[in-house]
């Protein structure tokens, strides 16, 4: 028989035997049960809510006005390159192999693509712009949940657990200067969830658990900062221990099993937060393993000691980063908002004395971490550095400023602990004021105190309504809400007063002097701390819950926001700049990639923010379809490096130790031949920036200097496009030329018109030019000729003994026409000739052009608005044939390639093999076979064909 009751409360059956089966929920009671969830999460929601209003507030421009936040790294590496990624993905192809940058290199060596990120799978749908803003601006909405949830679970209450994740998301690490591109951002978030996860190991399903901190710490690992997600599993590593180690009184059974050495239960988290970093280095093995085998070739394979102090704090720097982080010059600060820094000292201090809020070792544990992370982030000016020099894993990581990571995480947690246990000072205030009745009780307002549990703040009606009539409380609320409309004015007036502009040259972010940001600082802190402790004391809990969450969210936005607009905020492109393409690279697409490499040889940020750029950085080619010998890659192959002239991880800028290598371009480098390099687009005179040129008494010169040595007997080549002009201005000076007499010949200058024979002219010791120590203690005594007329005095040595001269001088040309073309030859017998600046001169028309080195194996196939093209006369195909092979070491090859070997390298006809003489091939030398030819038939990302 089935019954089934009218009143909505029960569905049950009976069988046959009168024996009823167990009684399921009603409709009525699955509402009342949801009813009852929302309304105990109704607070919680109300803080995310809150976390959602700052992240609004915080972005507006790329929110509501249709800016994008990309920026650096975010607009030069991960969006060219994650484009390429999904590219392939969505054709079907799996990304192994890109050929787009560095000659081809393995995707999966790039592990901060983050194809395996689940942020970052929005360039499979959306454009790449979009699905970048999406990667970048995620955390700060992710984070400070993650870390709510975090201080949630170790029974923080509601609005400390909100200060928490407000503190640490908008700190100096999440908001550090390189945080806009979202590589360290996106790793460091997942850390608070991780965390959680163990917290809930000893008392919660051990599956779940393991589940929980494996796919936090997975996220932290497939998002493929290395360095971050190192620190990430070192702390989840350090916390599961610390857990395991510690045991309270909660944490036990009934029988006290849980403290036994020799329990489970015990090592629970240990096992939870190994479990984690095992299973996460799984999952990530597709990545991990490649970037291992790259690492092993990079420039980063061994690392000095000096190179890993690199972006270490002094103390002087790290105490201005923490207070006046617009004044700091670092990629990452130890900022944290002063309330919570305040709340965090409280914390260790209130903690240590076992007040009220009582001892948590958890205290002590992230107070521990802060101390550590500070002095790490002090790198080589502590000796700490030594330490880490020699630790595996962690001796990995340069720029030691980036451990504000753990500090500004450890601070947050502790400003959390700081806020409950001064709300449970002043709870105990409130109550020990209030009248008793004849029991010894406080009348009315038992209930009502804000505690340091972890179900966050009740109230009784008769509480509110007996607050509401008391005077004093009334004044207590006035003042706190006046205190409080203060300090949001003064806020917006400071954050008014840090938008100014910086001086033109400064390298700081903001025009405001650093005396006036503290003072600014100073007021909006005081008066902001008088507000909350005025909260504080507020008797109706409602109100003074209210008071104080403005308190926490207007002192974790108002300083953050201003670091965040003047530093990266204002760094900021349109869409329309995602779609503009120079008319260079348009040109170079018009050529089968596969048949002719590029290298742009230019810096990182070319173009960046020009509405109509003249060309694309290194990795932007890639966008286009362009093989390019450049490319950004942190492990760009030492062997690579050292054949390109010893550049860095943007394939351009030589590293420290390496001068710039212009002898890449010389007659006897084989370099770019071999790697197929048909054109070199640059900067006019191959600069890497757009310098703007010099002008000097009417003459515009090449900021760069040309560099050019000249012994005697020896000539040079200058040209640049065709000019009218009747004047050439040269900047020069000569050595060892102490025995030229006064108005001895040294260089014979001839100047080549368009059509007609050329001019000639001579430059002469004492008149045009002179030697360059001339007032040198050794070289004055005996010098025989004058100063010439000088364009640039410099110190001659450290000591500033003498002066260092160059020289100015116009030679005529016989007449205005339109000239194109210069030589220069040293004449001297002894002295050497160096020219460092040449330009054209239309003294009518008051213009001039500076001239460049001609470069033998190089036509300039296109120069306008300052950039050139060059086409090299030499490059090899991407294959060919030879019919001889020698055997050589690696050390030789690159000599022989750079053509710094006395042994001639001729790429056409000899292959250079590192294995011993008895292991060559057997060849029958000299030149190929008639006819003999070998031919690209397919080339791929990941397969290539070849013909012979």
């Amino acid at each position: 028989m089935r019954e089934l009751t009218r009143g909505g409360e029960t569905d049950g059956e009976t069988d046959s035997g009168g024996g009823a089966h167990a009684v399921r929920p009603t409709r009525g009671r699955l509402r009342g049960g949801l009813a009852e969830r929302v309304r105990r999460r109704r607070a919680d929601m109300l803080a995310l809510s809150a976390v959602a209003l700052v992240f609004v507030c915080f972005f507006p421009q790329a929110l509501f006005d249709g800016k994008f936040l990309i920026a650096g790294d975010a607009y030069y590496y991960s969006l060219p390159l994650r484009s390429v990624a999904w590219g392939m993905i969505r054709a079907g192809e799996l990304p192994l192999w890109t050929p787009h940058v560095l000659s081809g290199f393995p995707l999966l060596a790039m592990p901060q693509l983050a194809l395996g990120y689940p942020l970052t799978w929005g360039y499979a749908g959306l454009p790449a712009h979009w699905a970048e803003q999406l990667y970048v601006l995620a955390p700060y909405l992710l984070a400070p949940a993650f870390t709510y949830a975090y201080a949630r679970g170790v029974g923080r209450t509601r609005p400390a657990a909100l200060l928490a994740g407000l503190a640490f998301t908008y700190g100096g690490a999440m908001c550090g200067g390189i945080s806009n591109s979202g590589l360290l951002t996106n790793g460091m978030m997942w850390l608070p969830l991780a965390l959680l996860g163990l917290e809930r190991a000893r008392r919660g399903r051990f599956s779940a658990c393991l589940l929980t901190a494996s796919l936090a710490y997975a996220m932290s690992v497939l998002n493929g900062h290395a360095q971050t997600f190192v620190y990430v599993g070192l702390l989840v590593g350090a916390y599961g221990l610390f857990l395991s180690l510690h045991t309270s009184a909660a944490d036990e059974d009934d029988d006290g099993a849980a403290a036994r050495p020799s329990s489970w239960r015990r090592w629970r988290p240990l096992a939870v937060a190994c479990g984690a970093v095992a299973l996460a280095a799984g999952l990530a093995a597709f990545q991990l393993f490649e970037t291992a085998r790259a690492a092993r070739r990079s420039t980063r394979g061994a690392p000095t000691f000096e190179t890993l102090a690199e972006g270490s704090f002094r103390p002087s720097e790290a105490a201005r980063a923490l207070f006046a982080p617009l004044h700091a010059l670092a990629d990452m600060t130890p900022y944290v908002a002063p309330l919570a820094l305040a709340l965090a000292a409280f914390a260790v201090f209130a903690s240590a004395r076992g007040g009220r809020g009582g001892r948590d070792a958890r205290v002590i544990f992230w107070a521990a971490v802060a101390l550590v992370a500070w002095l790490l982030m002090l790198g080589g000016n502590t000796p700490l550095q030594h330490v880490v020099f020699h630790t595996p894993a962690l001796n990995r990581f340069r720029v030691p400023s980036r451990h504000a990571f753990e500090w500004t995480f450890a601070l947050s947690v502790l400003a959390a602990y700081g806020f409950d246990q001064l709300s449970a000072h002043f709870a105990g205030r409130r109550a020990s004021a209030r009248p008793r009745d004849a029991s010894g009780a406080t009348k009315g307002d038992a209930r009502t105190d804000l505690t340091s549990n972890a179900h966050g703040i009740s109230a009784s009606r008769d509480a509110r309504v007996a607050a509401t009539r008391d005077p004093r409380a009334s004044r207590l609320l006035i003042t706190s809400v006046a205190l409080l409309a203060a300090t949001s004015v003064v806020g917006a007036l400071w954050w008014r007063a840090a938008q100014t502009p910086p001086a033109p040259g400064s390298r700081l972010d903001t025009g405001l002097t650093e005396p006036a940001y503290l003072y600014w600082k100073l007021a909006f802190t005081s008066l902001l701390f008088a507000s909350a402790y005025f909260g504080w004391r507020v008797g109706d809990a409602r109100p003074r819950a209210g008071l104080l969450a403005a308190c926490v969210l207007l002192g974790c936005f108002v300083e953050p926001n201003a670091f965040v607009w003047r530093k990266w905020g204002r760094l900021t492109l349109d869409a329309e700049r995602f779609a503009a393409v120079s008319g260079v690279t348009r040109a170079l697409e018009e050529v089968p990639p596969e048949q002719g490499r590029v290298y742009t040889r230019v810096d990182l940020f070319a173009e960046e923010f020009a509405r109509e750029p003249r060309l694309e950085g290194p990795n932007l080619t890639a966008l286009h379809g362009l093989h390019n010998v450049a490319g950004v890659e942190p492990l760009i192959q030492e062997r690579y490096s050292r054949a390109l002239g010893g550049v860095g991880p943007d394939s351009v800028t030589p590293r420290a130790g390496f001068a710039p290598n212009l002898s890449l371009f010389g007659e006897r480098s084989r370099v770019l031949d071999i790697l197929n390099t048909t054109h070199v687009v640059s900067y006019a005179n191959l600069q890497t920036s757009p310098a703007p040129d010099v002008a000097r008494d009417g003459v515009n010169f090449s900021r760069a200097d040309l560099g050019i040595a000249l012994r005697p007997g020896e000539r040079v080549e200058l040209n640049c496009a065709e000019f009218e002009a009747d004047a050439l201005a040269v900047v020069s000076a000569l050595s060892n030329a102490g025995a030229e007499e006064q108005g001895a010949e040294v260089a014979r200058v001839r100047i080549f018109r368009t059509f007609g024979r050329p001019s000639e002219s001579v430059l002469r010791a004492g008149v045009e030019t002179a030697e360059w120590a001339h007032e040198r203690a050794d070289v004055r005594p005996s010098i025989k000729h004058a100063l010439a007329p000088v364009y640039e005095s410099r110190p001659g040595d450290e000591a500033n003994s003498f002066s260092a001269y160059s020289y100015l001088a116009r030679v005529p040309v016989g007449g205005r026409a339109a000239f194109g073309r210069v030589e220069i030859e040293n004449v001297s017998r002894q002295a050497w000739l160096m020219v460092s600046k040449a330009s054209l001169v239309d003294t009518a028309g008051a213009s001039s052009r500076p001239l460049y080195p001609r470069l033998k194996k190089w036509a300039r196939a296109y120069e306008a608005d300052g950039v050139a093209v060059l086409q090299n006369l030499s490059a090899q195909p991407r294959a060919w044939l030879v019919a001889e092979a020698e055997s050589v070491d690696g050390e030789e090859a690159l000599r022989r390639i750079g053509g710094e070997s006395e042994r001639e390298f001729d790429p056409r006809r000899t292959a250079l093999l590192e294995v011993a003489p008895a292991e060559l091939p057997a060849l029958p030398g000299g030149e190929v076979a008639p006819g003999a030819a070998a031919r690209v038939v397919e080339y791929g990302s990941s397969r290539v064909v070849i013909e012979t």
